[in-house]
C-alpha cells in the first residue's frame, strides 16, 4: 500500500550511522588490492583467553567476568577484532588473511553479516576499521592442529609459543583493555553518541597516528 508505514528498527540506523561515521572523515581515497598478502592466526578458548599472531608480532588477552560467559562464537571473532585493530594500520592497501579454526566465524566473515545483533556488532566495527584503514580482509578455516600457535596464545601457554617461535619473544603487542569492554557492551552501538565517541578514543590509542580520523561525526 502506498501509505503502508514501516518502522525502522535499530539495525537499520546503526547501518546509516556506520557510514555517516565513515563518510565524514573519509579522504575520498579507495584502494585496488593488488598489493602483498599479510596473514595472521588467531584463536580463543573457553576458559582462559584468546590470542592471534602475524609473522613479526603477537598478542594474548585473558578473558574477564563480563566476557567469560560469551560465545565461543563471540570469543573466537574478538581476537579479530583486535587484530584489525592493532595492525590495521599496516595492512593500508593490502589484502589480509586471517586463519581461524572455527567454522562459524568464518563463515560470518565470509558473508559478512550475521542474524545475532552482537555479531552484526562487531562486524561493523571491524568493518569500519577495514574501511578506514583501506585493506580488504577475508577468512581462511584452519584445523585446530595446524592452529597450534594461536591456540597456545588462547591458553596461556606461551612457554610453548617461544619455543616454536623464539624469533617472536619481546615482540608482543598491547591490545587496551578498554576495547574488549566496548565490544561487548550490549547496551552502545553506532546509534550512541557516547558510544562512538568513546569507540574513537580507544581505537585511537590503540592504534596511533591513523591515515584518519574515525568516527568523528554522529
Amino acid at each position: 500500500k502506498a501509505h503502508h508505514q514501516i518502522r525502522l528498527n535499530r539495525e537499520f540506523r546503526s547501518d546509516i550511522l556506520w557510514w555517516t561515521n565513515f563518510i565524514a572523515p573519509w579522504n575520498g581515497v579507495s584502494y585496488l588490492f593488488a598489493g602483498p598478502t599479510s596473514e595472521f592466526a588467531s584463536d580463543a578458548s573457553g576458559s582462559w583467553g584468546c590470542g592471534a599472531h602475524t609473522t613479526d608480532s603477537w598478542f594474548q588477552m585473558q578473558w574477564n567476568e563480563q566476557s567469560s560467559p560469551l560465545s565461543i562464537t563471540i570469543k573466537e571473532l574478538l581476537p579479530i577484532m583486535f587484530a584489525v585493530v592493532v595492525w590495521g594500520r599496516r595492512w593500508q592497501a593490502q589484502k589480509v588473511l586471517c586463519h581461524c579454526d572455527n567454522q562459524a566465524v568464518v563463515a560470518v566473515l565470509r558473508s559478512r553479516s550475521s542474524k545475532q545483533p552482537q555479531l552484526m556488532h562487531m562486524l561493523r566495527c571491524l568493518f569500519f576499521v577495514e574501511a578506514l584503514y583501506g585493506f580488504e580482509l577475508s577468512a581462511s578455516y584452519i584445523p585446530t592442529k595446524a592452529n597450534d600457535l594461536a591456540d597456545d596464545l588462547s591458553r596461556n601457554n606461551l612457554s610453548s609459543f617461544l619455543c616454536k617461535v623464539p624469533a617472536l619473544k619481546g615482540n608482543q603487542v598491547k591490545v587496551p583493555d578498554q576495547l574488549l569492554g566496548i565490544l561487548i557492551d550490549t547496551s552502545g552501538d553506532w546509534t550512541s553518541r557516547n558510544w562512538t565517541r568513546r569507540f574513537r578514543d580507544i581505537f585511537t590509542a590503540a592504534s596511533p597516528h591513523p591515515r584518519t580520523d574515525p568516527t568523528t561525526a554522529h
